[in-house]
């Protein structure tokens, strides 16, 4: 079993083979549920890939649904500054913004309230500044090349030539590792957007 974006309690290292709480990883487990394999999105090569945007389908840089107001009953989405609403859902575990569009979303929400728990959030403010809500992901300019390579190349081989471990990589690793270890990850992660200008 494969679980990705799990989060659970450690940094996502992989040195413990437990998941992070505060970003994405990739959990591979076996048969009875153990967990062989488990790095972060600075580590496995995959969610590198994926953040990259290098390995989307063509329609996601040219999503038709980017758009508040859908046909669909509801969307459901990542809520990943879940303390900006409700403190008390910020445990680690996943919170996922919901979006209900229709009336049967409402009725599909109402009959599953009592199991989950949540927040009530005006739609204006669950989509607020909410990039992913409104806009594609940026084209990869070299995304034509990775798949020309993979193929031709083994995986192993394709994922040292596009993400390599480079000492940036390493030390972003640690960093990021310190910062969970010494409980101060969510203050450098909002500090950093700062710095670079993101919300």
């Amino acid at each position: 079993m494969i679980d990705i974006k799990e989060k659970k309690n450690c940094c996502g290292c992989g040195g413990c083979m437990n998941v992070c709480p505060k970003y994405s990883t990739m959990t591979v487990k076996d048969k009875d549920g153990k967990e062989v394999y488990t790095y972060g999105i600075d580590t496995d090569p995959m969610l590198r890939a994926f953040f990259s945007n290098i390995c989307n389908r063509p329609s996601c840089y040219d999503c038709q649904f980017k758009k508040r107001y859908r046909v669909s009953d509801f969307t459901l989405w990542d809520c990943y500054e879940v303390d900006k609403f409700d403190k008390n859902l910020d445990d680690d575990k996943g919170t996922t913004r919901v979006l209900v569009h229709s009336d049967k979303g409402r009725e599909i929400i109402k009959k599953i309230e009592s199991g989950i728990t949540f927040a009530e959030v005006s739609p204006d403010n669950l989509t607020a500044q909410v990039k992913e809500m409104f806009y594609s992901v940026s084209n990869n300019e070299k995304r034509q090349q990775f798949f020309v390579d993979a193929r031709t190349l083994a995986s192993k081989e394709l994922f040292e030539k596009w993400f390599p471990e480079t000492t940036k990589v390493r030390l972003e690793r640690t960093a990021r590792i310190f910062c969970n270890k010494t409980g101060i990850y969510n203050i450098a992660k909002k500090a950093a957007k700062k710095v670079m200008g993101k919300r």
